[in-house]
């Protein structure tokens, strides 16, 4: 690796880690100061054990996935001729493979210093205790809404973080492979980069089955105009509609394991479109539901809500 690029990341470290250092050496002296110190260092053992955890995890899955991406390309050098008349010289395995390995890092550093700053999320969720109050409508108790619901939506973003950037790495890896590319016919993929990027849409399928069914417990607690909670359009449309995503994204989820398979990209695009036709339909029906049966008589169908 040349000197010059570990002094420029040895530079880009020290610029961005000196200021948390200043901003943490005062902030443990302040709370030292009013006594407060035990209370500041719970939430850097947090920080810290959440940071770590994250970034592990991170970069294990982006690591297996791009060395999977990676391994298509030649180790030997390639090179082709332009139209023009030019040569190119494709990057080598051995080349790319220090840049990959620092975009790993950087990605696995900010989602696991997203995380971290959600440490109160955390700790809120770790020591949660019941309320003994159930929501009138699904009868859960009061504690899933305000600890364990705002963590596992926490968890589902840094999922689907992972899955995301493993997709993007890969396919720019794939392309820098020559396994994929634009013709004029249309995007020509290979067989390899193909069955590695469709169990990738499986698993972001089932983040979004996920998504779906938080996103029915949110209602609950979310506003409706002048409500706060679940109004009528919430409860007899967007509730029903989320289940029905949900189904969506799992149907979804196991035909992109199924092209996988195979062949063929039929039954990912089958769906794909399945779950599009759910997620627009869902929202239509609930703004039907709202503009002719709700807003007509309001008062009428919102008071048993309020």
């Amino acid at each position: 690796m040349p000197l010059r690029f570990v002094l420029l990341v040895l530079a880009g470290a020290l610029f961005f880690f000196l200021p948390l250092a200043v901003d943490f050496l005062t902030d443990w002296m302040w709370f030292g100061e009013v006594g407060y110190r035990d209370l500041y260092s719970t939430e850097i053992a947090a920080r810290a054990s959440l940071a770590v955890a994250v970034f592990v995890v991170a970069a294990t899955w982006l690591m297996v996935h791009v060395r999977v991406a990676l391994a298509s390309i030649s180790p030997a050098p390639v090179t082709f001729t332009t139209r023009e008349g030019f040569s190119v010289a494709l990057p080598t395995r051995d080349q790319l493979r220090p840049l990959v390995m620092l975009a790993v890092a950087v990605a696995a550093f900010l989602l696991s210093s997203y995380a971290s700053s959600q440490w109160m999320t955390v700790l809120t969720w770790w020591h949660q205790a019941p309320f003994g109050k159930s929501d009138p409508v699904l009868g859960h108790d009061a504690s899933l809404y305000i600890f364990t619901l705002p963590a596992i939506e926490l968890a589902r973003g840094l999922v689907m973080g992972m899955v995301v950037l493993a997709a993007a790495g890969s396919a720019a890896l794939y392309v820098a492979a020559g396994q994929m590319a634009l013709t004029p016919f249309g995007i020509r993929v290979e067989d390899r980069a193909r069955r590695h990027l469709t169990w990738l849409a499986a698993a972001f399928f089932l983040v979004l089955a996920l998504g779906a069914w938080l996103s029915r417990l949110s209602e609950i607690v979310s506003p409706s105009g002048i409500i706060q909670g679940a109004s009528y359009a919430d409860v007899y449309a967007r509730m029903p509609a989320a289940l029905a995503l949900m189904g969506a994204a799992v149907v979804a989820a196991a035909l992109a394991a199924a092209s996988a398979a195979s062949n063929s990209t039929r039954l990912l695009i089958a769906g794909a479109a399945l779950y599009a036709i759910t997620l627009f339909g869902g929202g239509g029906y609930a703004t039907m539901l709202q503009r002719f049966v709700v807003t007509p008589n309001e008062q009428v169908r919102e008071t048993p809500f309020m």
